[in-house]
């Protein structure tokens, strides 16, 4: 620092590699936005220089709720009710997957709830981001809506790439859900109302970058020798047990994986069994009473101790510890003091969350098997489902000139 403030004879410095950002808008080959279509959105333009990680999902629609009469607040939408419109997004370069999304409702949500600060999750509520128990989804303001959904809220690689894709075909997919129950809760235990959301536009809008003269040869001198360009990124991958066995302890394998894609970090959530029944709340979990979760990568297991949790008599502690100190391990900086969730908050939307990222080097040279030991005060309710929510390293190599990709890990 001292050395700095001496440097009275620096010159000024202006960065101008950039002429100019542009946002522009892709909309998808076929119009039809009705329940199982499959949406594909391309940008078959190669000479461009994208930036997907600033690109977001534009939609808009209009709400039904039938029949039509009734008291108001009946039904209303669930937090990140929008993703819940999908079974699955995926991007796509050259015609080969690079990042998939199953399921980003949940896994977005799960991924949400430990990632945001109070601040970042406000941001978000241009795209239905509105978590409990700041959660006060109106029934609709309107009739109609509109979502602005950050790619990089639903795609690990849209979160953790911050360059340009050059000369490469991209597509964005999107696979509509078959229904929308998913998306609302009817607070009626006899059903007799229900919410209907229509899609009448789905839009891709993403930023056109333009770089100066001595940048874009630089970028083209590389092209033409077809140097292969690297994506590295953590990719989100979720599994589910549908339903629990009714006992104390239950062992959970989960995958076999290649020591490539050994997991960094394992996030747990429950959840009573509220798929396609609108009469739950899709996006809430619970703590299924969890007095111990154990994560077993071959002989190697995490956390070291036992967690000795009490969920009825709000000890938790080392679970909360856990959660919070995800943001600093994950992103870096000093965020371990800014959770979404406090410590009571915690108690109604529990995730666990396990840090495996540093590893012995026996784990590194051989395929992993990953399973879970949950332990509950008592037997687990057959009605309460789980997720694993794994993160891992992935890097995919592309050359733009021959538009080769391969993935590396």
């Amino acid at each position: 620092m001292s050395a700095e403030i001496l440097n009275v004879y620096d010159a000024a410095i202006f960065d101008d590699s950039l002429s100019s950002e542009e946002y522009h808008t892709y909309l998808p080959r076929i119009q039809s936005f009705n329940a199982s279509d499959e949406i594909r959105i391309p940008i078959n333009h190669q000479d461009i220089y994208t930036y997907p990680h600033d690109s977001y999902i534009f939609i808009q629609g209009k709400i039904e709720e039938t029949p039509a009469v009734g008291g108001t607040g009946d039904v209303q939408l669930v937090n990140n009710a929008f993703l819940f419109l999908f079974d699955e997004i995926r991007y796509e370069i050259n015609g080969v997957e690079i990042d998939r999304n199953i399921k980003p409702g949940i896994t977005s949500t799960i991924k949400g709830y430990i990632s945001y600060s109070d601040n970042e999750s406000k941001a978000l509520q241009s795209a239905g981001w509105i978590p409990k128990p700041q959660n006060k989804q109106p029934t609709f303001i309107t009739p109609h809506f509109t979502a602005c959904i950050p790619l990089n809220f639903i795609l690990g690689f849209a979160e953790d790439y911050k360059k340009i894709i050059i000369n490469a075909r991209q597509e964005l997919v999107l696979l509509r859900a078959r229904n929308d129950d998913n998306c609302y809760k009817n607070s009626l235990k006899n059903g007799t109302k229900e919410m209907k959301i229509y899609l009448t536009n789905v839009y891709w809008r993403i930023r056109h970058i333009t770089v100066n003269d001595k940048h874009r040869l630089q970028l083209l001198n590389a092209l033409n020798k077809d140097m292969p360009i690297l994506l590295p990124f953590r990719k989100w991958e979720l599994f589910e047990l549908p339903s629990l066995r009714p006992t104390k302890k239950d062992i959970w394998s989960v995958k076999s994986s290649t020591s490539l894609e050994r997991p960094r970090y394992v996030i747990i959530a429950f959840q009573s069994k509220t798929k396609d029944d609108a009469t739950f709340d899709s996006s809430d979990f619970q703590h299924a009473n969890m007095n111990n979760i154990k994560l077993h990568l071959n002989s190697s297991h995490y956390p070291y101790d036992n967690l000795n949790l009490s969920m009825i008599q709000k000890r938790y502690g080392n679970a909360y510890n856990m959660y919070t100190s995800f943001r600093k391990s994950y992103y870096g900086g000093n965020k371990i003091g800014e959770p979404l969730l406090d410590f009571n908050q915690f108690h109604d939307i529990p995730l666990f969350v396990i840090d495996c990222s540093k590893q012995l080097e026996s784990i590194k040279s051989s395929t992993v098997d990953i399973k879970l030991d949950l332990e509950s005060d008592v037997a687990f309710n057959d009605n309460i489902s789980a997720f694993c929510l794994i993160i891992h390293d992935t890097i995919i190599q592309y050359r733009p000139l021959t538009g080769l990709v391969q993935k590396i890990i």
